[in-house]
């Protein structure tokens, strides 16, 4: 299984922001949106390489790592179900969109917002590039799986925040934390978040396995009802992560891993946390113990 991108939606910050993320372009104005046909076609190229030339040999499947949050609507509103599915076509649907869907090119909201957004900036054309037909035949199909990261869900809301101009700008939402959930960084422990999320990617793009490649907290309870109980076709799940790592910008003082690691000490030892022994026996037994359904809040609220 061959990847060719890991969470676009987080590396390519660096060229629209100047912290958290390298290079620090700062060029929120065009890089939100520049990025994404560059690093699609990209992608693209990688897949239809694969095809001509290893493929055939190999047997291998070819697809390409999205990153996406849960955002719940904060109330009961169209407004807030609106929010919602605009935020996960900005930053979901922004790259699965031209590789998974029918049709491909990016999403229409997306397409529309920004042309807008753009002409009342006075602007001659769409911040977002165009996407020919040739590229949009292009990029569309070159994937053999989803592939999905996914740490934290949030309340949305319909508003406006972010610099103006930029992507958040664009999208026109304003999300805010869930109360009453674990948090850890900028993390918070929403197991039905996952599940809605599972869904939303399998009502999107129907027809492609499903596996997530990166995860943190007690979510596998969550996964197992998405498959059991709504029939979302997973193929896989892995956390993240092995060992605590490098994290963005954060460097190394996330403590992620499976095994802590002690960075001050230059033999850098490794210690387990309470984590391997469980994540252990679920691999060993293939099953997930009935506790963690029942500690767990993996049902979304109705």
């Amino acid at each position: 299984m061959w990847l060719t991108f890991n969470e676009p939606n987080m590396f390519s910050n660096g060229y629209s922001s100047t912290t958290g993320f390298t290079p620090g372009a700062n060029a929120s104005r065009i890089a939100d949106h520049l990025t994404a046909k560059t690093i699609l076609l990209a992608h693209a190229r990688v897949y239809r390489l694969y095809d001509q030339h290893f493929r055939l040999k190999q047997r291998g499947n070819v697809g390409v790592t999205l990153d996406g949050a849960w955002y719940e609507p904060l109330t009961n509103s169209k407004e807030d179900a609106d929010a919602s599915e605009r935020q996960l076509q900005f930053e979901v649907g922004l790259w699965a969109n031209p590789i998974f869907s029918l049709l491909g090119n990016f999403p229409k909201v997306v397409r529309q917002r920004v042309a807008a957004n753009s002409k009342q900036e006075g602007r001659a054309t769409s911040r977002l590039p165009t996407l020919s037909p040739s590229e949009i035949h292009l990029i569309k199909g070159t994937a053999d799986f989803f592939r999905l990261n996914h740490y934290f869900s949030s309340f949305i809301t319909s508003g406006s925040s972010g610099q103006e101009p930029s992507k958040l700008h664009d999208t026109g939402v304003v999300t805010s934390t869930i109360p009453d959930y674990p948090t850890a960084y900028w993390i918070t422990d929403v197991p039905w978040g996952l599940r809605k999320l599972l869904n939303w990617v399998h009502k999107s793009y129907p027809g492609y396995p499903i596996f997530v490649t990166e995860n943190g907290w007690g979510y596998v309870s969550a996964i197992l009802r998405a498959i059991n109980e709504d029939g979302v076709p997973m193929v896989g799940y892995t956390n993240w992560s092995l060992i605590d790592s490098l994290e963005w910008m954060d460097w190394y003082t996330m403590k992620f891993g499976l095994y802590s690691v002690d960075y001050d000490d230059p033999k850098r030892p490794r210690t387990p946390k309470a984590s391997v022994a469980v994540l252990a026996d679920i691999y060993k037994n293939k099953a997930v113990p009935w506790k963690d359904f029942e500690n767990a809040n993996t049902t979304p609220p109705s």
